[in-house]
């Protein structure tokens, strides 16, 4: 299991504490509005030459304020006019939420003019600098010239403004860069706040901005302060000033600036910039150590020093096929009628729809990795007494399916493994220690590891990266974020998506490298380890960024014909990332596109029409993706393989869903809105029949065809701390009829019949900290063209009748009132749901020494099975296994002496239905 927080450790910092001085006035540093810091001034005052000052602050960041902000005014008195400010600065992102800081810093200097009451003013703009750290790094110093302002008539002469009582307002800004945030949690350290007449850093203005240079690349050069007669030479150094080689000659020094073609291909991590005077070969200035780099994949060593990926040794050893990554071997040991690992106790089979019933060993992902991306509080209401979260378990029943491939989760623990080995293994101690990645071989904890990983694209902040961002981005603006990605010394990996333009289907892999072409220039190569096709060094895809007036086109030049487009491909959220547990949540202010999204799916393999109130249609038919509506965004998993879409979002309105020709004979249907969840089922399905559905706020199912049909439904209503399920069980369409559920105000379920009468059974689930309550009544009566409204005191569904309050005419008038006890009449052989309420099963005494008896009663003659299981899930005893047993009440003893004390598990089976339950030997 990951852990949650595995980069937080390496960002705990004392604060630093200066000796206080009374040289200079600091009380009027003041917190700004909006709030959001937490400030510990700590300062100490350095005059040099009655010009410098210095103050140090610790600002702490957090996510309620969206720009917090420093300012301070200070009342100074100089010898010589400033004209430069500068500052060292240095941050820490603490959450992988956010990925940075945006600081905006303004000064202004504000001089009395002599023997007047006038004052002119010097001035700094806005600057915007940004970086993104994890960890503070060194200091950065930050030097730029101040502008002089209205006082640039009488800078000159300084006879006419006054250095004494200047006032001096600094303003520091942070904002957060709300790329992919969902909360900001960071550090920010500012020192040495400087006002000097002479560059307090070094002659090079710009290169202090920059920690990397791109080799391939030309940068101009520049600094301040060169000569006006003298010449001076430009040098650099890749070995930290050991030797240097010239780069070009300034004629005259003064010009402050020279263009430098970096060579191409150059990887060094200790450069040196030298100024030298031609005539007399005095040495100016030595800039600091810097780096470069061509476009690729880097990462930094604990001692500064670059490494660059290694296509031959940096690629796993194992491949993206079910030998190496969903081997038999791996889900013979998954076990839903077994013991779950995180209750202690046997997987329920009731709650949820019956998802673990239903479950098999070889469903991709598998519940554990599911469990290990979204966390546990997200996937469990309470682990003792083992209460599972309904919509995580619907939404791991829809989202399940034949394994067709692992690329997502394949590239993200490469990429995590590249960028810092000890963070990978921290997390997931389980994969496995290794020396070289390429001789990694398939094991039970690289399976674990990468299922878990490929798991995260089916939550947030992944998808939100599919829709909101990167999901729309050109092939043209893709070699941009690649290049940017690529910028620094330490890369921050996002591993890369392409889909197939011209069908469906999605694949990720690892980007390592980024050439342009020396001879056709508008080709760029993107190079990358795909473990599709692991054993080719050279797989690159080219990218022709003129191509579609400059949208771009892309092609891959080593495999997956046809898969090149004008689209879809693109970057996916940094690696990580996935650090963190990812979000079944939409509604969130940074997922506030979601929220206005309605996401429609239909079970594994289904075709599926959605249609919108215009006759447009999106979805999949008969091997092709159709892709009408505006703005609706397919998902589909990228595994490697052409598979359909798993979820469509699309905007919010009315839409006719239709879903035939299911692999498995069972037709599903999934609406997932911002709070609520629809669900339809209908089993024993043909080829030629269609389910239908309409959507609009509520969930309409249709019978369109003339057979009737017995179909299910259900409506979850999820609030922060509970779930109200309200389940159709089984009933009847007949041709033409439909009937609608809805619940206009998340309290209140409304059921309207829309054609012939019927009877239907209901069940009502209350999900909370206090527990699982669960109401069942499978004989209720609904006219002709009726409504019922569903009156719940959801707290106590099980205890209370429920309230029906009956619409003949469906105008909103209430005629009649049901009064419903909780009630089965039988066993349906479909559905275990209504299998539990008469049996009155007891099992007693328990705890038991010696033996145990089950007490039960039958309504009906049943077959009848009780197998007992030990803590590891194996099968020990079978007190009862009869074909049938008549009805009515029984009592069976069960000698338990010789087992072992500790706890074990029983299935009591009815006609192949099971409910489960532990027992403790004392």
């Amino acid at each position: 299991m990951k852990k949650p927080r595995i980069l937080l450790f390496c960002c705990l910092f004392s604060i630093v504490s200066f000796a206080q001085s009374n040289d200079w006035d600091f009380e009027n540093w003041e917190d700004g509005q909006p709030t959001g810091w937490i400030t510990s001034v700590n300062t100490t005052q350095d005059t040099v030459n009655s010009t410098e000052f210095c103050c140090r602050f610790e600002p702490f960041l957090d996510g309620t304020a969206h720009r917090p902000r420093l300012k301070g005014t200070f009342i100074v008195n100089f010898n010589e006019l400033p004209k430069f400010f500068s500052f060292n600065f240095k941050a820490a992102v603490l959450t992988l939420a956010s990925t940075g800081f945006l600081l905006h810093y303004r000064i202004r200097l504000t001089y009395p003019i002599a023997n007047s009451d006038h004052h002119c003013s010097s001035y700094l703009s806005d600057y915007v600098f940004f970086k993104r750290y994890y960890c503070p790094k060194d200091w950065k110093q930050i030097v730029v010239p101040i502008s002089t302002g209205t006082c640039a008539t009488m800078v000159n002469n300084d006879s006419l403004i006054s250095l004494k009582n200047v006032v001096v307002e600094i303003e520091f800004e942070f904002e957060q860069d709300h790329a992919f945030a969902t909360e900001a949690l960071g550090l920010a350290w500012l020192d040495a706040i400087t006002l000097s007449p002479v560059n307090p850093q070094n002659m090079f203005s710009n290169l202090d901005y920059k920690d990397v240079l791109i080799s391939g690349e030309t940068e101009t050069i520049k600094w301040d302060g060169g000569p006006d007669t003298e010449n001076l030479i430009l040098s650099y150094s890749i070995n930290d000033g050991a030797s240097y080689q010239p780069i070009g000659i300034a004629s005259p020094g003064s010009i402050g600036q020279l263009d430098w073609e970096i060579p191409t291909g150059l990887l060094a991590d200790k450069c040196r910039l030298k100024l030298t005077v031609e005539e007399t070969g005095e040495d100016l200035d030595i800039s600091n150590v810097f780096y470069i780099k061509p476009y690729s994949l880097t990462r930094l060593e604990s001692n500064g020093e670059m490494t660059q990926y290694n296509i031959w040794t940096d690629r796993w050893g194992f491949e993206n096929n079910r030998e190496h990554v969903w081997p038999v071997w791996y889900t013979n040991q998954i076990n839903y009628n077994g013991i779950d690992e995180h209750t202690g106790q046997l997987y329920d089979h009731l709650q949820g729809d019956s998802v673990f019933f239903n479950a098999k060993a070889e469903d991709f992902p598998a519940w554990g990795s599911y469990t290990g991306t979204f966390s546990v509080p997200t996937c469990y209401d309470d682990l003792i007494t083992a209460l599972y979260n309904h919509k995580a378990l619907l939404s791991w029943k829809n989202k399940k399916y034949q394994w067709n491939g692992s690329c997502f989760g394949i590239a993200a623990s490469n990429a995590l493994a590249f960028e810092s080995k000890n963070d990978f293994l921290n997390a997931y101690p389980n994969f496995g220690n290794f020396a070289v990645p390429y001789t990694v071989s398939p094991g039970m904890g690289t399976v674990a590891t990468v299922t878990e990983l490929f798991t995260h694209q089916i939550g947030n902040p992944s998808i939100y990266n599919d829709i909101a961002g990167n999901g729309l981005k050109t092939p043209t603006q893709t070699v941009e974020d690649i290049k940017k990605m690529f910028s620094t010394g330490h890369t921050e990996i996002r591993t890369l998506t392409m889909y197939n333009n011209s069908g469906s289907g999605g694949h990720t892999i690892v980007p390592y490298k980024l050439e342009q072409d020396t001879v056709n220039e508008q080709y760029y190569y993107i190079y990358v380890y795909d473990n599709e096709i692991p054993d080719s060094t050279n797989a690159r895809i080219r990218v022709d960024v003129s191509a579609n007036g400059g949208v771009g086109s892309w092609e891959p030049l080593y495999g997956w014909p046809g898969w090149g487009g004008d689209k879809d491909l693109y970057l996916e959220i940094p690696s990580s990332y996935y650090y963190v547990n990812a979000t079944l949540k939409k509604a969130t202010s940074y997922y506030s596109l979601l929220d206005s999204l309605i996401e429609i799916s239909p079970n594994d393999g289904a075709n599926i029409r959605i249609k919108n109130v215009s006759g447009n249609t999106s979805g999949y038919m008969d091997d092709q993706l159709l892709e009408e509506i505006p703005d609706v965004h397919a998902l589909m998993h990228k595994d490697g393989s052409e598979s359909p879409p798993y979820s469509y979002l699309v905007p919010a309105g009315e839409y006719t869903i239709d879903i035939s020709n299911p692999e498995n004979k069972a037709a599903e249907g999934y609406v997932f809105t911002k709070d609520q969840l629809f669900y339809y089922e209908r089993k024993n399905t043909a080829p030629e029949q269609t389910d239908r559905l309409l959507y609009n706020g509520s969930l309409t199912a249709i019978n369109p065809d003339d057979e009737a049909r017995n179909i299910k439904m259900m409506l979850i209503l999820e609030e922060e701390d509970e779930e109200k399920v309200f389940k159709l069980n089984p009933f009847k369409l007949e041709k033409e009829d439909s009937v609608k559920v809805e619940s206009p105000d998340n309290k209140h379920i409304i059921l309207s019949n829309y054609g012939s009468a019927k009877q239907y059974g209901v069940e009502l689930h209350h999900v909370s900290s206090s527990g699982f309550k669960r109401f069942v009544n499978d004989s209720i009566p609904i006219g002709e063209n009726t409504s019922h409204l569903f009156e719940v005191n959801w707290t106590d569904v099980e205890e209370s009748v429920l309230t029906v309050y009956v619409d003949n005419e469906m105008n909103g008038s209430y005629e009649d009132t049901l009064l419903l006890n909780y009630h089965v009449t039988g066993v349906d052989d479909k559905e275990i749901n209504s299998l539990i309420a008469d049996l009155n099963l007891q099992v007693w005494p328990n705890p038991a020494e010696d033996k145990i008896t089950f007490s039960y009663r039958l309504n009906s003659d049943s077959k009848i099975s009780i197998k007992i299981f030990d803590s590891l899930g194996r099968e020990i005893m079978t007190p009862l296994n009869v074909e049938r047993q008549i009805q009515g009440k029984h009592n069976l003893p069960v000698n338990i002496a010789e087992l072992p004390a500790g706890i074990y598990y029983y299935h009591f089976i009815v006609n192949n239905y099971k409910i489960n339950g532990k027992i403790i030997k004392i």
